[in-house]
């Protein structure tokens, strides 16, 4: 056998015994370039997928490798910067306004957001590898589609990533992306000209509905009727409907019992923060867009202070280049810190003592009470959230919330921390009471 049929032998195996989405997204658009002195070299589309071959999929490779190549001893893989980069995919790298509609078609897509634009991560993958079945076989799979996670993560370039790959398949197919106040502002509009008719035809004769922000729909009786009556109007009749949100269905207030069942009736996927190893990722891929050539101590320094969302990463990242433009002055460790000055000593402001004093005032209780060992409820739920927040917010490692909080053992932290985490999916009041402490943290 050759190399290419040793390398597709090799790549039936590995698709076999890996998840489609891990397959797809990490091994598929690899290529056995050269095998000599027992070492075999494989191309790579990107340095992150180099890295996360090498941390994860290293050994597999070579033991699967082995049943062709019985002599191996080593791999390699090496950048290939000709292929196109699959991993370049959740999160958006395009700097043009998104709300700009004057040159938009018809459909409302951004033709900026594709897949191949958007880099994956350990916090996107499940909601990456759901979108792309859903373009693959709209009205089929997952429908309705819903997916929920914090600002600035992605969400409405994985929404309308969908929509453009469907166009480019099917370019007939009749695809409509809107914002949910969108849809409300134009729900009143059609009522006040009397023009209902006409508004109903644009909405229910669609083949792919995706709609943005679908929270907004809180507290809009009559919006929300018409949105009842659409949803069923297209999913009686196998058109696909995707929909995003900041949070999941059941948490969105004032929403009506039956719109929220049916919301969840398909697939609900999440976006979470991005981890170190993927803002770097994100961070790389940028750079590289702008063609800058910007050191690997300088992307850590940014990857690891901007920690929210990928806007803010991106944010920081134009600025740290702009800055130093202005200035005429190479990007260097010094150059960044300057620049990013004031967003980082705002995030070195939400410290666990801080955290700490809002929360014992919050719940009006005493620091003392919060990091003791007496088990009251009025003191276990206040103590919960803030291992949550100092886990999930401030990154802190289960031992060092544990000592924070009077010694704990991090068993107990851990529990705790994942019991408010699994709350948060469903209890509306709870995520309000997470956010006024979290808003509270930001400003001082």
């Amino acid at each position: 056998m050759n190399l290419e049929e040793i390398w597709q032998n090799t790549l039936g195996e590995l698709e076999v015994a890996l998840s489609k989405a891990n397959f797809k997204t990490w091994i598929k658009d690899t290529e056995l370039t050269n095998y000599k002195n027992r070492h075999a070299i494989v191309s790579v589309p990107s340095t992150f997928v180099k890295t996360w071959l090498d941390k994860k999929y290293h050994s597999t490779i070579v033991k699967t490798l082995r049943k062709y190549l019985d002599d191996i001893k080593s791999i390699e893989f090496v950048i290939n910067n000709k292929k196109p980069s699959n991993e370049r995919l959740l999160f958006s790298m395009s700097t043009q306004n998104s709300d700009n509609t004057s040159s938009k078609p018809k459909h409302n897509l951004n033709p900026d957001y594709v897949f191949e634009t958007f880099v994956i991560g350990q916090s996107n993958r499940l909601a990456y590898a759901t979108c792309q079945a859903v373009a693959e076989n709209p009205g089929l799979e997952h429908n309705p589609l819903f997916i929920y996670g914090g600002v600035g993560l992605g969400k409405t370039h994985l929404l309308q990533a969908i929509g453009n790959t469907i166009k480019k398949k099917k370019p007939e197919a009749k695809i409509l992306y809107v914002s949910c106040e969108h849809f409300a502002n134009e729900y009143i509009n059609a009522i006040k000209t009397k023009k209902m008719d006409e508004f109903k035809r644009k909405y229910r004769q669609v083949d792919i509905f995706l709609i943005d922000d679908i929270q907004f729909l809180s507290k809009k009786e009559g919006t929300q009727e018409e949105f009842f009556h659409t949803f069923n109007s297209l999913h009686q009749t196998n058109r696909q409907i995707v929909m995003t949100s900041d949070r999941v269905p059941k948490a969105i207030p004032a929403l009506e019992e039956r719109i929220s069942s049916r919301l969840a009736w398909g697939m609900i996927v999440d976006i979470s923060q991005p981890d170190f190893e993927t803002r770097m990722a994100v961070l790389e891929v940028k750079a590289d867009a702008i063609n800058k050539k910007i050191k690997s101590e300088v992307l850590e320094y940014i990857a690891r202070y901007i920690t929210k969302n990928i806007r803010e990463l991106e944010g920081a990242l134009i600025k740290v280049v702009t800055d130093a433009k202005l200035l005429n002055v190479e990007i260097s460790l010094e150059s960044v810190k300057q620049s990013l000055k004031d967003l980082i000593s705002n995030n070195k402001g939400e410290t666990p003592e801080k955290l700490i004093e809002i929360i014992s005032i919050y719940y009006g209780i005493t620091k003392d009470e919060l990091m003791s060992k007496k088990r009251s409820h009025n003191l276990v739920l206040p103590r919960q959230i803030c291992m949550y927040i100092l886990r999930e917010r401030m990154k802190m490692s289960y031992p060092k919330i544990g000592a924070v909080l009077g010694g704990k053992d991090h068993t107990t932290i851990m529990h705790g921390e994942k019991l408010i985490a699994k709350k948060v999916i469903e209890d509306v009041e709870l995520i309000k009471q997470i956010e006024e402490i979290e808003q509270k943290l930001s400003i001082i």
